[in-house]
Parts: C-alpha cells; structure tokens; sequence
C-alpha cells in the first residue's frame, strides 16, 4: 500500500511541473506606442542630450530671445556647491533656526506644614526623706498610696561616725596580751585587752572621735618602746528610707495633704525635681 501511495504522489508532482511550466502559453511582450505629437506644444530637451544645432534653433525663438542663457550642468552644480558654502548669499532658500522653546519648570507642590505638637506638661517628682524609722517611712508610704500617688521605696547607708582606735597588735595567748597590759599601765599608758572579735587578745590604748588625738597617743606609745601601736578607724553606718513621689498626670502633690503629713513628722524634708529623672 506504501508503494501505491508514494506512486500516486509522484505522479501528481510530475502532472503539476507540466502543467504549469509547458502547457501555459508564452506571454509576449507589448511593444510602446509614443503618443502622437503636437507641433504647437514645444519639445522638452534635457541640457545633457541637446546638440549644438538644437541649442541654435532654440535661441532663435524671440520668447527664448530675452531669457538668460541656459547653464550647463557644471556650472549648476558649482552654484549649488557655492549656496551651501555661503548660506548668506541665499538667504530666502534657507529654512529659518528657531529659538529653543524653554518648556516650563514642573510645579512643585509645597507640603502643609504641620503645626508642631504641644510638649507634655513635665511631671513633677518628689523626694521624701531621709526617714530615720523604717517604721515611719512605711505609715507615710501608705497615706500617699492611698491618695493614688506613684511610690517608690528606697534605702541608703551612710557613715553615722567614725572611731579611732589606738591599738597594739593581737599576742599569741591571753597570758602574754595581760602581761603587756600590766607593762604599759605601769608607764602610764592605760589600756585593756580585747577579748572577743576580730580583735581578740588585742591591746586597746583608747577610742577617739578626733583622728588628730588618736595619732597623738600612737606617738607616745611610740616614745615608750611600743612601736607596732596603730591606729585603726572604726565606722559606724547607719540606714536611711526615702520615698520617690511620682505625680501621675501632671498632679503635684496636695498642699493639703502635704500639709498633714509634715505636721505629723516635722523631721521630713521634701525635695522637688522637675522633671522627673
């Protein structure tokens, strides 16, 4: 069945190359026909194809007679040349430069101005103390909350005092410590014995407020033959309560309650700060 199919195919193929390369008739070209002339109408002769003869004939016409006499291509072409060159000679054959059109700048639209915020009103924060008590600090602690005011505690240590202490170095048993007291109560010096602490067994010649006196009685335990005397501070530190007020929404504190609670304590100081920190 192959064989048939590709049979028929070439067979149409070789049909159609016939048909259309044989059998169609031979297209013949027409000749021109020139239209005919006119005498009346003047013949149109290029410069390049005109003879002498015709250029002769043609000038003897009168209406040729007070024209100028026709340019030969050379001479057109140098004119033309020279036109280019010289722009000014031909001014008229010229396209006239305009001036560049400045396009107007975009408009900008300015942005509103917004009106600046009002600053917040600071709050104002308050410092109560120092409280000696933390008794007293806690009663006034709860008047204040109890106003709906913002309460912090807060608890400081600070130096109450400070001793001088003239001393002489722990001895290695009580015996020899009792031993040396005797020696220097005999010089005149007065003393006791440390029995118990960080400084037992430990000769004390005297506690002072006043450094300038401590080191006066080292100096005279020196002179005597006791040369480890020194003298030791002693501090003694003591607790402070505060209370940090914070006014909530701007509020100061109640003069009026303010007013009771320092009638109550008149101990206690009141120290503003704006704002608060």
């Amino acid at each position: 069945m192959k064989g048939i199919f590709f049979l028929f195919l070439t067979a149409n193929a070789l049909f159609f190359i016939w048909h259309y390369f044989y059998e169609q008739p031979a297209k013949t070209p027409q000749a021109f026909t020139a239209p005919a002339s006119n005498d009346d109408v003047a013949k149109l002769v290029l410069v390049e194809e005109a003879t002498p003869g015709t250029l002769r004939a043609a000038g003897s016409e009168p209406a040729q007679a007070e024209t100028a006499a026709p340019q030969s291509s050379e001479s057109v072409v140098d004119e033309a040349m020279e036109m280019v060159a010289a722009p000014e000679a031909a001014p008229d054959l010229l396209m006239p430069m305009t001036a560049p059109v400045e396009l107007p700048e975009p408009l900008v639209m300015a942005e509103p101005e917004l009106e600046p915020e009002p600053e917040p009103t600071p709050a104002l924060c308050y410092t109560l103390g120092p409280i000696a008590e933390e008794t007293t600090r806690n009663n006034i602690l709860t008047r204040l909350e109890g106003a709906r005011f913002g309460v912090e505690k807060r608890t400081t240590e600070e130096v109450a005092s400070t001793r001088y202490w003239v001393l002489i170095p722990p001895r290695k048993s009580t015996s020899v410590a009792n031993r040396l007291s005797r020696d220097l109560k005999q010089k005149g010096i007065d003393n006791y014995v440390i029995l118990s602490g960080k400084r037992n067994k430990a000769v004390s010649l005297g506690v002072f407020k006043e450094q300038s006196s401590a080191v006066g009685l080292k100096k005279r335990a020196h002179r005597a033959g006791y040369r480890e005397t020194y003298v030791d501070s002693d501090k003694r530190m003591k607790r402070l309560y505060w209370l940090d007020v914070a006014a909530v929404d701007g509020r100061r504190l109640d003069e009026g309650l303010w007013d009771q609670i320092s009638s109550d304590y008149p101990e206690l100081k009141r120290t503003e700060r704006k704002p608060c920190e």
